[in-house]
């Protein structure tokens, strides 16, 4: 049972990964780009964080992500960059979508909009997670293909794709990452 539950998992991850196109490559923003954060203001810290398919999770890879502040389109982020993104205090509804070219791809990918409340002086780092859902909720269907998990009884639905406030681990996973981009919104 053990080698059949490894070998679904496996299938489930590169079902995911092919059905991402990943975008243009982004260098690494030199440290002076980006400004000492005003004293009214928030700083948000977008990057990629865990991707959990039934009983496992491991870190997003090879994938990008559109990012989305207020129903604008932002930036991206990827598994090798973060984004920097100054915000007014107050609460903005932030959202990423995974990237993908295809409507039926887009269609798989569903965004999971979050309230942000921030306060002048607050720094948060918000990891763009993603997790296989399935019509029944029960793991093993989810990570089947259509047809066999649907003899299961569960049909695969969607990727949710959500943020999760990550204070204690953030610091460390940016040390692993470049920030890439760098975004002033607290004017608007």
């Amino acid at each position: 049972m053990k080698k059949i539950l490894v070998v679904l998992l496996l299938m489930s991850i590169a079902m995911l990964s092919g059905c991402v196109t990943r975008l243009p490559e982004r260098q690494a923003l030199a440290p002076s780009a980006i400004p000492n954060l005003n004293e009214g203001n928030a700083r948000g810290y977008f990057y990629m964080g865990f991707q959990y398919v039934s009983f496992s999770e491991q870190r997003i890879k090879g994938h990008d992500g559109e990012l989305f502040i207020n129903d604008q389109k932002i930036s991206y982020v990827s598994a090798e960059g973060a984004v920097v993104v100054d915000l007014s205090p107050g609460t903005h509804k932030i959202y990423w979508d995974m990237y993908a070219e295809s409507q039926r791809d887009k269609d798989f990918f569903v965004p999971y909009p979050y309230e942000l409340t921030v306060k002048a002086g607050d720094i948060v780092y918000l990891e763009c997670n993603a997790k296989y859902v399935s019509s029944t909720g029960a793991d093993i269907a989810g990570i089947l293909g259509e047809a066999i998990g649907g003899a299961l009884g569960g049909k695969p639905t969607h990727v949710a794709n959500y943020f999760e406030e990550e204070p204690v681990e953030g610091p460390k996973f940016l040390k692993e990452m470049t920030i890439v981009d760098y975004q002033d919104l607290s004017g608007l």
